[in-house]
Order: structure tokens, then sequence, then C-alpha cells
């Protein structure tokens, strides 16, 4: 009877997988990221609910995420990456000519947008690229944001990050040739160096020099042939 009954008013069988897993983080102004991220490790889970009778079958499917709050030295842990990222555009900042306050000023609005980061069958050394890629990115950003007309400056393959650490080093480098040179030797601005692919340091240099030496034509122009 229970065969008969099962076969006319129809079974449903219910499966559910696992389909990806990982962490996630909303977005979150910078100014609040860096202090404390909040963050959840997340689940994906599809459904599949089959009902089968003698007068019919039918079929669904329902694919629903499901969340759990990050341990707090987790989201700690995640915090102190993008600070190190944050202090560093700051103090490549100062450079280029703008202080601390212009700078953060610059990336108070800010939004660290991550979303979801998909962990499910990787390996340890997997996991660590998709989140040096992760961060990568944001480093990315938050230069662009903060220096966007570092864009000329950027070389083939470069990262805005890498870029604005590489011309804020040109910069220090300059800097420091140009004091020994004396009062009469400028700093150059950043922004006014002609050939932006070529070597930041020794443009900013080669400019401050000519820039004194075509003052003094045809005086002396003894070190800007040298150069």
């Amino acid at each position: 009877v229970n065969s008969v009954l099962g076969g006319l008013f129809g079974k449903t069988s219910v499966s559910s997988t696992m389909t990806d897993s990982g962490i996630y983080f909303g977005n979150q102004l910078i100014t609040d990221a860096i202090n404390q991220m909040a963050g959840s490790a997340y689940q994906t889970i599809k459904t599949t609910v089959e009902e089968e009778s003698w007068f019919s079958s039918s079929s669904s499917t329902t694919i629903v995420d499901h969340f759990q709050a990050l341990d707090s030295e987790t989201n700690r842990q995640f915090s102190l990456v993008l600070r190190s990222l944050y202090d560093t555009v700051i103090t490549a900042g100062t450079a280029l000519d703008s202080s601390a306050e212009e700078t953060a000023k610059s990336l108070e609005n800010f939004v660290v947008s991550i979303g979801k980061i998909s962990l499910k069958d990787k390996t340890g050394s997997e996991i660590q690229e998709e989140l040096t890629a992760v961060f990568g990115k944001i480093g990315d950003d938050i230069a662009k944001a903060a220096f966007p007309l570092l864009v000329d400056f950027q070389q083939v393959g470069e990262g805005m990050f890498e870029t604005l650490t590489r011309v804020a080093t040109g910069m220090e480098e300059a800097e420091y040739y140009i004091n020994r040179l004396g009062v009469s030797f400028k700093d150059i601005k950043y922004t006014d160096i002609i050939n932006k692919q070529g070597n930041v340091g020794f443009e900013a240099l080669l400019q401050s020099i000519a820039a004194v030496e075509e003052k003094l034509y045809p005086v002396n122009n003894g070190l800007l042939t040298i150069v």
C-alpha cells in the first residue's frame, strides 16, 4: 500500500552541495577599514528539490550564501595590510610635494571594495597569491585616487602603486643631489618632468641644472654640457 500511495501521490528528494566558500568584505571607507575591517566567512549552498509522482515530475534549484562573522584577529590582520598600503601612499606623497594632510584629504572618500574572495579547493600558496592580487589592486586604486597624474609615468606591466613608489623614490634622490649643488638650484615638481618615461631622479636633476645653466648662458654652460 505504501509503495502504491508513494507512486500515486509523489515523493520528494532534496540534495545540497557546497559550490563555493571563502571570505567576504562589504564596501567600507578606507578611513574606517584601516582601523577595523568587518569581514565574514561564507559558503554558497546549492539545493535541488525533485518531486515525482504518477501525474507529474518537477525540479527546482536554489543557491543561497550563508555568512558567519570572521574573528577579530583575522579582521585585524586585514586592517593592518590596508594600513600599510595607506601609510605608504601618505609617506610617498611627501616626496611629491603633497603634505600628509593633503594626501589624507584626497583619500577620505575612497571606498575599499573587495567583495567575495573564493578560497574553495585552493592550496596555501594559491590562497596567498589570491590575497596578494586582491591587495595589489587595492594599492593601485589608492595610489591612482591620491595621485591621478602619475598615470603618465606608468610603465608597461607596472601597477600604479609601484609607479608611485618609484617616482617618489626618484624625486627624493633628485632632491638630495639638487641640495648638494647649492641654493641656486631649485627642486622640480614631478608634474613638470618632461620625459616621464625616463629615470625620474635623473630627469628631475637634469631639468633643475638646465634651468639654472640656461639663465647663465653664455657665461657658463660647463655643467650643462657635461650633463
